[in-house]
Formats: C-alpha cells, structure tokens, sequence
C-alpha cells in the first residue's frame, strides 16, 4: 500500500450502509444494556441470539474503518504533524462527550439514593460519582462506569490512528498487525489482568473497580485491523469489487459454516442443555480468540451479502441482500447511526435513567409489556435525539455531521 495508488482529484465515495449499520450496533447495544429489565419482545431480535459475540467489537472495528478511510489521504497530502492535530480534535469532542455522559449519568443521584439502590451503585462500581475524587480519577480513566469503556477507547485510539498510518506506511502493514495482534495477546495471557491486580493490592482496591472492563490492549486490536482496512480501501478501491467475488467464491460457504456451528451452540445454551453463563462474558471481555472468529466469519457473510449479488445468485443469496439493504437503508437505523457519538451517548444515559427508575417500574404491572414499551420509548428518544440536533444545526446555520464521519 503506497501513496501511488492515490488520486488526488479523485474524491473518496461513500462506504455504503456505514449508517446503517451503526444505528443497528446502536439498537443492538440498547437492546443488550437494557436487559436488566429482563425480556421483551425485541429481546432475539438481534445478532445476539446466533453469535458468541456483542456490539463492541463492530463498533471498534467500523470506526477502525471509518477513521483509517478518512485519514489515509490526508495523511498521504498533509503529513502526519496536522493529521495528528486533526485527530486529536477528533479525540477532544469525544471527551466533552465522555464528561457529559458522566454528568448526566449521575443527574438521577439527586433524586436516588445511591446507598439504597443496589443496582445503580453496581453501575457506578460501588463509587458515589458525585465525589470530587471519583470524578478525578474518572478522568484520569483509573475509574470507569459500566458503559464508558467504548467511548474512553475511542478517545485514545482515534487521536492515536495517524500514528498507527505512519507505523504501517513506514514499517510495512505486517509490522502494525504483528504488534496490535502482540498487544491482544498479552491480554489473553492475562499479562495486563496481572498488573491490575498488583496495582489493587498496592492501594488496597479491589481490581475489579480499575480500568473498566475493556482492555484497550485487547479492544485495539478490531480496532487496528479496521484501520488497515480503511487504509486499503482509500488507497485502491477499484480492486475491491475483486476480493468481493474471490471471497464469494471460495469463502463464502467456510465463513457461512462456522456461523451456524456458533449459531447452535449459542442457541443450545439459551434453551438450557449448555450453561456458558459467566465463562462466556469473562472471555467476551478478553476478545477470546472464539469470540473474534465468530465475529469475523460473521463480518465476512454479511459484506458478502450486502455486495450486489451476480445474475448467477441462488435466489436465497438475493433474497437475503435484498432483505438487509432494506433493513440497512431503513430511515431508523440511517438517522440513528448518522451521528452515532450523539446516539451512542444518548443510549447511555438513557440506559442509567432506566436503572435509576427500575423500582418505580416494577410497580407498574405486567414485566414483558411494561419492557418492551421502555425499550420502544428509549429507540424512540434516541431517534428523536438526532432530529432534535439536526433541526437545532439547521437553525444556526452550522454543517451537519458528515455521513461518513467515524464518530
């Protein structure tokens, strides 16, 4: 990969169902956070159902690929000194983001007593956020909410993805991957977990309550490989069509297989016969090597479905690209997932609101139809959410969020 695969003159087009699919990581994010409440009747209708893997390993590898795509050119014009300041702009709304989620997280506490309801101290890691110290150490990122750890990481690694690009145009793209797949598996030699452990024991804190519960030297690694994407995709994309029709052909069916074996097992143990319980979420959090080849075979069926099938398509193939562009290019998710660092935050808070109103909820009636309403009504302010924002941008005269922007 090198700058003379690059025109200049030669604007970068649109990835398509970027939008979409992060307002659908956005819905299946709410769906996951929202089931303290226990079920309701979107509770199967997501990914979740069929997979050993959530939401934050799409979102770091889509923002991955949104951000190396972005960069790659203004990298290869400018250099990496305003590359880097732009970047970490970048990275500074994302903070003020962080601040006011924190904020607004911690808003029920003046109608809530956080001593007396168990559940909203969980979230908050048994730690009262309204203390100056909590806050300190919340933005020294020592102490993370629940919730936070996908927004601390894209501070850190979208300011940081002009120095991954000069890594990989100076060294090679072998050289990046080597040292990000390095750093993943330290985390699953449990290196990092070890050193959080003897930092709890210095300073007579439980470990559990450092750092959040997403490792940045795992968590980079989806995060790093969509770079690498990106990048590939900005500096040629005329050669992609290609792989599409190569990876078809002699992918397709392996990545399509290994997501039904998956599929049963994952279904086995929601009905009951297997009981991964919390065996599986501890290796979710590490990103096991499991978890991310279910969920790159799952990436691989799903580009291959959204690529235009050819005329030669088994019916079923078309049915199901047809079926997903639809759902993709759904006014839903597109506005959902046109500004996604808004929506994203909004689930958050929303999410803390919920937990703070649960005893009031329960007091309200039937449990599936009272969840289901909640939930509708959460999707229905997080839409509303970006509406109201647009309509305000509008008002002021100032641009609107690009639909390719990463955050």
């Amino acid at each position: 990969m090198g700058a003379q695969h690059v025109s200049a003159s030669q604007p970068l087009g649109r990835i398509p169902y970027v939008d979409g699919l992060r307002g659908y990581l956005i819905y299946s994010m709410t769906l996951s956070h929202l089931g303290f409440l226990g079920p309701n009747l979107f509770t199967h209708l997501s990914h979740k159902t069929f997979s050993i893997f959530f939401t934050g390993e799409g979102f770091m590898a889509l923002s991955g690929l949104m951000v190396g795509y972005i960069l790659y050119r203004p990298y290869i014009r400018h250099g990496l000194g305003k590359t880097l300041g732009n970047s970490l702009r970048r990275s500074w709304k994302i903070v003020k983001y962080y601040v006011a989620v924190y904020v607004l997280c911690a808003l029920p506490l003046l109608f809530v007593d956080l001593q007396s309801h168990a559940l909203l101290g969980d979230y908050f890691r048994l730690r009262d956020p309204i203390e100056i110290t909590s806050f300190g150490l919340f933005l020294g990122s020592v102490y993370r909410p629940l919730m936070f750890d996908i927004l601390y990481l894209y501070i850190i690694l979208i300011g940081l993805t002009p120095l991954l690009i000069w890594v990989a145009l100076r060294f090679g793209i072998a050289t990046l991957a080597s040292i990000s797949f390095g750093l993943w598996v330290t985390v699953q030699y449990q290196l990092p977990q070890k050193v959080t452990v003897k930092i709890g024991e210095m300073f007579q804190v439980d470990p559990a309550h450092l750092f959040g519960n997403f490792s940045i030297f795992a968590w980079q690694f989806p995060f790093v490989v969509g770079v690498i994407l990106g990048m590939a995709t900005a500096s040629n994309p005329d050669r992609w069509p290609a792989i599409f029709d190569w990876l078809r052909t002699h992918v397709f069916g392996l990545a399509a297989g290994l997501c039904v074996v998956f599929a049963v097992f994952n279904l086995l143990a929601l009905v009951g016969p297997l009981n991964i319980g919390y065996l599986f979420f501890s290796n979710y959090l590490t990103l096991s090597p499991l978890t991310l080849l279910n969920f790159i075979c799952f990436c691989l069926v799903l580009v291959m479905l959204l690529h235009p099938p050819t005329p030669q398509a088994h019916r079923l193939t078309v049915t199901l690209h047809q079926g997903l562009a639809w759902l993709l290019n759904s006014r839903l998710l597109t506005v959902v997932g046109s500004n996604s660092l808004l929506t994203f935050s909004a689930s958050v808070v929303l999410t803390y609101w919920v937990v703070a109103a649960k005893p009031y909820l329960e007091t309200l009636g039937y449990s599936l139809a009272i969840n289901t309403l909640v939930f509708s009504v959460v999707i229905a302010l997080i839409y509303g959410t970006v509406l109201v924002f647009n309509a305000l941008k509008r008002g002021t005269g100032r641009p609107l969020p690009e639909k390719s922007n990463p955050s």
